[in-house]
C-alpha cells in the first residue's frame, strides 16, 4: 500500500519538478527583469507604461534574425474624443524606427541583432549593428506631461573611427476637430540632437526621439528634455521599489 500511495502521488506533482522549467526573463538584483537572446526567437511581447497625461502600450519581439522591431500605441487620456464617452482617448499608433534614419561612415546601419531586452520602468533594449556599433534603446512615457522618449546610444567598439550623421527631423499630425471635443489636436514628432559626429573607440553618440501633443498652438519643445524626464521617472520607481512590499 505505502509503494501504492507514492506512485499515485507521483502521477499528480507538476512535471516542472522532474525537469527544468524554461523561462525566458531573469529577474536581475535591483529588481528589473531581462530577456537575453540565446536563440529563443522569434518571439513578440507587450507592456504598458503610463504617466499622468500619457499611457503607451509597446509591442515589441525580435524576429527569427535577431532584428528588434516596436510599435507604439499613444493613449492621451486629457485630449478627450468624441463621442465622449470610456474610450474617448486621443490614441495613435507609430511604428518608426529612429534607427533607420542614421547613417554610419556614409552608409545606413548595419543589420542588427538584439543581446537584450530589459523591462525597469522603461523599455530598454541592448544590440550590435555589425561588429562595430552597440546600440541602446530606452523607452519611456514623461511622469507630468503629454511626452513619450526614446533616447538612442550608439557607442563605437571598433578601433576605427565612425562618422555618425543624426538627421533633423519633425512632423506634425492634426487632427479633425470635428473628432476632439476641444476641436483639432496636434501630435508632434521630432528628433533632438541631429548633427554631424565623428566618435573613436569607445566613445558614443546620445540623441532622443520625443512624441508631444497639444489641443492649442504650438508649443516649445524646449523643457521637454528626455534626462530630465528619465530622471523623474528613476525617482518614481525607487520610491516604489522602497515602499512597495509584496506578501
Amino acid at each position: 500500500m505505502h509503494h501504492f500511495l507514492t506512485v499515485l502521488l507521483l502521477c499528480f506533482l507538476p512535471a516542472g519538478l522532474f525537469a527544468q522549467e524554461y523561462h525566458r526573463w531573469d529577474i536581475n538584483e535591483d529588481g528589473s527583469i531581462s530577456w537575453r537572446i540565446k536563440g529563443d526567437i522569434p518571439h513578440r511581447d507587450h507592456i504598458e507604461m503610463s504617466g499622468r497625461r500619457i499611457s503607451a502600450v509597446l509591442r515589441y519581439g525580435v524576429d527569427d534574425k535577431g532584428d528588434f522591431s516596436m510599435t507604439r500605441t499613444l493613449v492621451w487620456p486629457m485630449l478627450r474624443t468624441i463621442p465622449n464617452n470610456t474610450h474617448a482617448s486621443l490614441t495613435r499608433t507609430f511604428t518608426m524606427d529612429a534607427l533607420d534614419l542614421v547613417i554610419a561612415n556614409r552608409k545606413p546601419l548595419p543589420p542588427e541583432k538584439t543581446i537584450s531586452i530589459t523591462l525597469d520602468g522603461t523599455l530598454k533594449v541592448e544590440s550590435m549593428a555589425g561588429n562595430d556599433l552597440q546600440l541602446t534603446r530606452q523607452c519611456f512615457p514623461s511622469m507630468f506631461d503629454s511626452d513619450f522618449h526614446e533616447v538612442f546610444v550608439i557607442r563605437n567598439l571598433s578601433d576605427k573611427e565612425y562618422k555618425i550623421e543624426i538627421p533633423g527631423y519633425s512632423t506634425v499630425y492634426t487632427t479633425d476637430p470635428a473628432d476632439g471635443v476641444d476641436g483639432s489636436y496636434q501630435i508632434y514628432i521630432a528628433l533632438k540632437d541631429a548633427g554631424y559626429y565623428t566618435i573613436e573607440k569607445g566613445d558614443s553618440v546620445v540623441f532622443s526621439l520625443i512624441y508631444m501633443t497639444w489641443s492649442a498652438d504650438p508649443q516649445s519643445i524646449g523643457g521637454h528634455e528626455a534626462d530630465g524626464e528619465w530622471r523623474l521617472r528613476h525617482k518614481f520607481l525607487q520610491e516604489v521599489r522602497h515602499k512597495l512590499v509584496l506578501e
